[in-house]
């Protein structure tokens, strides 16, 4: 979280109505009891309390608000609303270290109040004192267990202090509470790969799988990670998976058909590209140019059943684009150089028909 953050976190109360505010933050012990009428000196330190708030709100008088809170402090050294009123003082000027001293006294005035907590673990994150944050947000969690904001500050400062594991052990205390979530799948997927606990990493991302069977989404970064950790046979796997429930999957099909050309088996990469071609869209040009580099293989080739692949994979991207006058350019150079020339002639013909402008045909 930024400073901007813990100083609009901060600010909030001091935005509202001077009167309402002073209900919120003002927590003078002899009000909670209302069967009593206050003394002249409740009364006294109500007043005094409610200008130096003014002073900043209305006038943004900071040297006097602060005499005027320290002068409270020091007449009221029990009344922890007033520690808490200075510190958010001191934020606001960002003068964290004296904010977090009279967070400090208010916390230990009321060591359960947890907007005292709140904005004191927001001080130290602003001062950059992780584990001293990490201590303040794991009493939080203990305090207020169903607040998830919590457990992520928590896991967050885990991390800044170089506990990515005990950051992950957060993620899964909260994910006992609320069940599996995306996001917080992810973030444990980022901590145990960055760890390098592959097997944890890959568990995670499988449990997101698991919980959404339907989604591609999961199926591609565990392929993608697979493919990082040089496991191509597993990534494939995971595509024809999600092939099964979605058979046009443009990404599935591409990245099935560059492991195959990869491990060397030009039939099934073009099978594999022949469900790319026959996405319209997909953008033609970066289908030939994923193409272009078989035109020299095909002269060379002695092998008909590849010629034959190729030249339905030819074919393919005139049936997708019959429109485009380049699809019928590139069957013709196939049909070309695979000793079709009667063939090759009817396409580039039929090119030039749908752009003249094509001179290399």
């Amino acid at each position: 979280m930024s400073v901007l953050a813990i100083i609009a976190n901060l600010k909030d109360n001091m935005l509202k109505n001077i009167c309402c505010a002073l209900c919120l933050s003002l927590s003078l012990t002899a009000f909670s009891q209302v069967d009593k009428r206050p003394t002249q000196e409740q009364v006294l330190l109500e007043r005094d309390f409610i200008e130096a708030k003014s002073l900043v709100l209305l006038y943004g008088d900071f040297d006097k608000a602060e005499k005027r809170l320290q002068k409270l402090d020091k007449n009221y050294p029990n009344e922890p609303s007033i520690s808490y009123e200075l510190a958010k003082l001191y934020v606001e000027q960002k003068k964290y270290n004296k904010a977090i001293g009279h967070l400090q006294e208010a916390v230990k005035l009321e060591p359960d109040n947890t907007y005292y907590l709140d904005a004191l673990g927001l001080s130290y994150e602003a001062n950059s004192q992780w584990a001293d944050a990490v201590e303040v947000y794991e009493k939080l969690v203990k305090l207020e267990p169903r607040n998830e904001q919590h457990y992520y500050s928590l896991a967050y400062y885990h991390s800044k202090n170089d506990k990515l594991e005990k950051s992950a052990e957060v993620y899964n205390d909260l994910e006992k509470i609320i069940g599996i979530h995306e996001e917080i799948i992810n973030r444990k997927f980022l901590i145990y790969k960055s760890l390098g606990k592959s097997s944890k990493a890959i568990s995670e991302l499988e449990k997101l799988i698991a919980e959404y069977p339907d989604s591609p989404k999961a199926y591609h970064e565990l392929a993608n990670y697979y493919i990082e950790l040089k496991e191509e046979k597993k990534a494939a796997e995971v595509y024809k998976e999600i092939l099964t429930f979605n058979p046009s999957d443009p990404r599935a099909n591409l990245e099935l058909a560059v492991i195959a050309q990869n491990n060397g088996d030009e039939l099934a990469y073009l099978g594999a590209m022949k469900k790319v071609f026959q996405d319209s869209k997909i953008n033609i040009d970066l289908k030939i140019q994923e193409f272009l580099p078989q035109i020299q293989k095909i002269a060379i080739s002695k092998n008909q059943e590849y010629l034959d692949a190729c030249k339905d994979l030819a074919n393919t991207l005139v049936e997708t684009h019959p429109a485009e006058a380049k699809a019928y350019s590139m069957n013709a150079d196939v049909l070309y150089y695979a000793g079709d020339s009667e063939q090759a002639l009817t396409q580039y013909i039929k090119s030039t028909e749908l752009n003249p402008t094509i001179l290399a045909v």
